[in-house]
């Protein structure tokens, strides 16, 4: 699916470099000609390209040589020709990155404009298919601290559903729904913390990356995600008696093909990603 038809999004990638923010961001301008900004942790400006520092993340040692903790924020993007920037910066932070357990990779989606029906229809496929997205992380993101799983292992997915069918008049209601969102803490799967003041969901169960292709392969996915969803007709069918451990990742990745929500590419991407790290092969 062509980003230019999705809708706007930004990405955070939390990472450690042996460069500080300064020389880092003077490689990259040199080697791009994108000018990224280097700002303090409170910035919010969404127009700039911005390195900041991590407040989650400790200074480590490699091989005697010291690395610097950061987060690449991008301003708000849309479609191909904006991926395209990020993967060209990404590219020149991979030649001096490093990342490990600690570090996550963000994506947000702008989606001001959902109705509830469509809240409940994305609400409804996350926690479906919230097993089947852990099958293509690594073991240590599936249960992480930083991204939390929304569903108490081995729920019924009908009683899933029946709790936020009942919810059906507000979107504060099923923003704040106690199965999907109720621990009053940001730091789940799906976030849902700046809803009301930016309109966008923050994804947060990736594992910290400075690969081109897992990034562009991660936004395409979560972009899918909720274009499936808020083009569905119905909440999505489910077995009787299922749990969220029921689909694994080809139920999910098919569904989204065969609705146009993501490409061929992708999907072998996921199939891959899933063998991998699914034979005791880590990356």
């Amino acid at each position: 699916m062509n980003l230019d038809n999705m809708r706007r999004y930004g990405v955070e990638v939390e990472f450690y470099s042996r460069l500080n923010m300064n020389s880092l961001g003077e490689k990259i301008y040199r080697e791009t000609g994108i000018e990224v900004h280097r700002v303090n942790y409170s910035n919010r400006d969404t127009d700039l390209w911005r390195l900041k520092p991590d407040a989650s993340l400790s200074s480590v040692t490699r091989n005697g040589e010291n690395y610097y903790p950061m987060e690449l924020v991008t301003p708000i993007l849309h479609g191909e020709e904006d991926l395209q920037k990020l993967k060209r910066i990404v590219q020149i932070i991979d030649l001096d990155g490093y990342v490990n357990k600690q570090t996550g990779l963000h994506v947000h989606v702008d989606i001001a404009d959902a109705t509830v029906e469509e809240l409940r229809r994305f609400m409804a496929y996350a926690g479906k298919y919230e097993n089947a997205i852990n099958t293509i992380l690594p073991p240590s993101r599936r249960q992480s601290r930083w991204a939390k799983n929304h569903l108490p292992f081995g729920v019924n997915l009908k009683d899933y559903y029946t709790d936020i069918n009942r919810q059906s008049e507000s979107k504060r209601d099923l923003v704040e729904n106690n199965y999907f969102n109720g621990r009053g803490t940001r730091y789940l799967k799906w976030n849902f913390e700046n809803y009301w003041r930016t309109g966008t969901v923050e994804n947060r169960a990736h594992s910290g990356t400075t690969d081109c292709d897992k990034i562009e392969n991660w936004v395409r996915l979560i972009q899918g995600i909720i274009h499936r969803t808020f083009k569905a007709k119905c909440t999505m069918w489910t077995k009787k008696n299922a749990t969220a451990q029921t689909y694994d990742i080809k139920h999910m990745v098919w569904d989204l093909y065969k609705n146009d929500a993501i490409s061929a590419d992708v999907r072998k991407f996921y199939f891959k990603r899933y063998k991998v790290l699914n034979n005791d092969v880590r990356r």
